[in-house]
């Protein structure tokens, strides 16, 4: 809000400190142009913020920018089972420092395990990732038999251009031509979630860590849980009307 506003503020005094000083009503003077476009920002920051404390000086309106604001997001999310002739994919990738991995879970439509991979994909980029793990978990549905794939990705990017609703980036165009060519010769859909919780291979509910294991009961019993997520600093932005 301060950068987006602190132009039009310094432009505006700088005209008026202008015409006071050429129409002769007083004199140029640099600190109170100052003071008085810190006024104006302390102003509209306690009339926006309420519970903002901060002093009408340059000073206090320079230490409020540099500050670090934490702000969360709590959202409510529930796993819902797939029909009876369905299984259900829940995949996700990420990466750090250039290096990506990814995994998912496989269950069926009572909820319980039936195949979970953690993947090492090496270096790349987060949407490569997030497309990689998600095929790896329709190819082994395919390859096992199962043809009738629920598939949830909290990519919002992947998921609208797998259903053709968004332009694939060139970096995850053969991913994403297979997931199609999956969704036209099998029962495979796509669809967005918020996401949910060396390469191992998980058959049995018996051999998942023990966070993972407490998180699939919750979600086969129905029990609604929560994400609790940083906000980005855009978010915190005000946008005058």
């Amino acid at each position: 809000m301060i950068m987006k506003c602190l132009p039009a503020i310094t432009i505006w005094e700088l005209w008026k400190t202008r015409c006071d000083a050429k129409y002769g009503k007083e004199f140029y003077n640099t600190r109170k142009t100052v003071n008085n476009i810190s006024s104006t920002l302390a102003g509209l920051l306690k009339n926006q913020f309420k519970l903002i404390n901060v002093d009408p000086n340059w000073d206090s309106i320079v230490c409020l920018m540099k500050s670090k604001i934490n702000a969360t997001n709590i959202i409510q999310v529930k796993w819902l089972k797939p029909s009876i002739s369905f299984v259900k994919i829940n995949s996700d990738g990420s990466c750090k420092d250039g290096y990506c991995g990814g995994g998912g879970v496989i269950r069926d439509h009572s909820g319980s395990l039936v195949f979970a991979y953690p993947l090492n994909l090496g270096q790349g980029t987060s949407n490569w990732a997030e497309a990689k793990a998600l095929l790896y978990g329709v190819q082994w549905c395919i390859s096992n038999g199962h043809e009738f794939i629920l598939a949830e990705s909290d990519s919002r990017l992947l998921v609208d251009c797998v259903n053709n609703s968004s332009v694939t980036p060139w970096r995850i165009l053969e991913e994403v031509n297979e997931l199609k060519n999956h969704m036209e010769t099998t029962g495979f859909i796509l669809n967005h979630c918020f996401s949910s919780p060396g390469n191992i291979l998980y058959e049995y509910f018996e051999e998942l860590p023990a966070k993972v294991k407490g998180l699939m009961t919750m979600d086969r019993w129905g029990v609604t849980s929560f994400r609790t997520r940083q906000k980005k600093k855009q978010d915190l932005i005000w946008d005058p009307p």
